[in-house]
């Protein structure tokens, strides 16, 4: 978000659209963040969430899942909204500034590591495992 800024920052959905063709990159990143905060494989975020519904139902709290994953479902909804405004509206707003080489090394690893653990969670897994004995 810092990154497709301007001088002030941009504050309503309608800023971001268009936006995924204005700065590919940085709204691919940014669609791609969306969609692991929405919880959709094979996102880090899908890992995440299965694996707090799993503990709760694992722990008797069904309850508590079903409220967890009801809610998770209605986010979807504000989570894809931006995707969708990157995508699917012509820009409204300004171009963002150039990305710098910093910026660009950086999304591009945080888009990395958010889908090497939605893809290969099992060593994150382990590295929990062992610090939890």
């Amino acid at each position: 978000i810092a990154s497709l800024s301007l001088e002030k920052e941009r504050d309503q959905i309608a800023d971001y659209s268009g936006l995924g063709f204005s700065a590919p990159l940085r709204g691919g990143v940014l669609a791609l963040a969306m969609l692991a905060l929405a919880g959709l494989p094979p996102t880090g975020g899908f890992i995440g969430k299965f694996f707090i519904f799993y503990s709760a139902i694992k722990g008797g709290e069904t309850a508590l899942a079903i409220t967890g994953i009801v809610s998770a479902a209605v986010s979807c909804f504000f989570y894809l909204k931006v995707v969708a405004s990157l995508y699917m509206h012509p820009s409204s707003s300004p171009p963002p500034r150039a990305a710098s080489a910093a910026d660009a090394v950086a999304l591009c690893c945080a888009a990395a590591f958010i889908l090497l653990l939605g893809v290969f969670p099992a060593p994150l897994l382990r590295l929990v495992d062992a610090a939890l004995q």
